[in-house]
């Protein structure tokens, strides 16, 4: 069975580590979910992106209210 390697924060270099040393400071360690998207710079900067982005709207109020006729990124934008 092919693994997708894990990548050691320690020995990253480039981009990956940049964003790795982000998430050492944010959380105190580099999941591993974090290592395995670190063989991909990109891949990983698009998911620490988006959770980001999530994490905004989550705390953002009126975020999560329904509307039928605007988008939740409407209501955020109009909130923020």
């Amino acid at each position: 069975m092919n693994r997708i390697t894990q990548l050691d924060p320690a020995t990253a270099t480039g981009k990956t580590k940049q964003l790795f040393d982000g998430v050492q400071a944010k959380l105190g360690i580099v999941p591993n979910l974090f290592r395995v998207l670190g063989n991909s710079p990109a891949a990983l900067e698009g998911y620490l992106n988006f959770s980001g982005a999530l994490a905004v709207a989550r705390s953002t109020p009126g975020c999560a209210s329904k509307s039928p006729s605007r988008s939740p990124r409407e209501i955020c934008a109009a909130t923020a």
